[in-house]
């Protein structure tokens, strides 16, 4: 659940260069005494303010759950299935990205709440080698609605996924349970089942 204890606000580029024009308007209508200047001023500080509370209000009360992940091979991409619920809020919630890092590099996926209604969101997670592993860190943030300010959160699922060894794909065929042949003069013959297993191979690296 995304409070105030857990979410991060910071102005975005835009919003530095924002606070810098909005500056230099107000510096510029003081030493100049120009009424217009400071009504536009005063008009771009009272906006970004309206946004700061805006953009933080779009993540506050967001609910993240996960599925319980499944089991995948190593080289296999793992299937997370993940529920963002915006609980009773009456408001949609627009301009949401979900952050996933894949290696160096991050995918990320826009998400748009509609009022009262969870939405489920699929990604995949390549896996490189068996055994457990951690779900990776994941990152939910929006900049709506000016886009002059950044609010995230970070959220590391308390899971871990189990990954198989790989599969080879140049393994001998199973055996069978019968073997020899029929025919005239033959009859068929079948192993010694206790010595050698239905289905199992002789050992190899």
């Amino acid at each position: 659940l995304l409070t105030h204890r857990n979410l991060y606000i910071l102005p975005s580029k835009a919003g530095w260069s924002l606070a810098l024009v909005t500056l230099v308007l107000l510096l510029a209508s003081i030493n100049e005494q120009v009424n217009l200047g400071f009504a536009l001023a005063f008009c771009l500080a009272g906006s970004a303010l309206a946004a700061l509370h805006q953009t933080h209000a779009n993540l506050h009360g967001l609910q993240l759950s996960l599925h319980p992940p499944g089991r995948v091979h190593a080289g296999q991409a793992l299937g997370l299935t993940i529920t963002l619920d915006g609980g009773q809020r009456t408001r949609a919630r627009p301009g949401l990205k979900l952050i996933l890092p894949v290696g160096a590099e991050h995918e990320t996926l826009d998400v748009e709440l509609r009022a009262g209604e969870p939405q489920w969101l699929s990604i995949d997670v390549p896996t490189a080698s068996r055994g457990w592993h951690p779900l990776p860190r994941l990152t939910i943030e929006s900049r709506y609605p000016l886009g002059i300010f950044r609010v995230w959160s970070y959220w590391r699922p308390a899971s871990s996924a189990l990954v198989w060894p790989a599969l080879d794909p140049y393994a001998p065929p199973l055996l069978s349970a019968m073997t020899g042949k029929t025919g005239t003069g033959t009859s068929t013959q079948r192993p010694d089942l206790a010595a050698q297993p239905e289905s199992v191979r002789a050992y190899q690296r």
